[in-house]
């Protein structure tokens, strides 16, 4: 497609300039999506994949991801032509990733789910890196969301999603009882 762009570009020379934003895998929130199902799409579908033990053995995870929110803010910061000069910009978040992170993170953040959703880890680290772009852009006026953000937005997404819709998740184990929780064996309603 770049390509297609790119000889464009060379053979019509339009009045206005191109500028590619590649962002990494990008993670956070899904305002569309309706069920967990659907957030499980996509590049959330790496994080959530990861944390619901549905990794295949072997599977590589992404170095760098970025906040859905900070490819709206570039993309935005990108239309002032005159600070950014035509070419190709990649889109890194600010932490590198630690995959076992996110593990910890939900266990510290979401206590009181964390064992009875998502199932012990399995070990993991990042296998592929994002491709090498010149120039490599970091804008200063975007404060990039760190993964400790990005993985908690995805997370708390994720769970109301599986609370309003009570959908299941692939990750198969019996649900324990919770004292937080109580369930309506006639409509079979989740009361918190």
């Amino acid at each position: 497609m770049m390509k297609k762009l790119d000889a464009f570009v060379k053979e019509k020379k339009p009045s206005f300039d191109v500028v590619h934003v590649l962002p990494t895998t990008v993670l956070g929130q899904n305002p569309l999506a309706s069920t967990t199902q659907e957030l499980c799409t996509g590049s959330n579908a790496v994080l959530l994949d990861y944390l619901l033990g549905r990794m295949q053995p072997g599977e590589g995870l992404p170095a760098a991801t970025v906040h859905i929110d900070d490819v709206a803010a570039a993309n935005v910061n990108f239309l002032n032509c005159s600070s950014f000069p035509p070419g190709r910009y990649r889109l890194v978040g600010a932490t590198p990733v630690d995959w076992p992170d996110a593990g910890r993170i939900v266990k510290k953040e979401f206590p009181w789910v964390a064992d009875l959703v998502f199932p012990p880890l399995a070990p993991a680290s990042s296998e592929f890196a994002a491709p090498g772009l010149d120039p490599e852009w970091q804008a200063e006026s975007i404060r990039y969301i760190t993964f400790e953000e990005q993985v908690k937005d995805t997370v708390r997404c994720y769970l109301g999603l599986l609370l309003m819709t009570r959908s299941p998740t692939r990750y198969d184990r019996p649900r324990p009882r919770h004292p937080l929780w109580a369930e309506n064996q006639e409509t079979s309603e989740l009361i918190i």
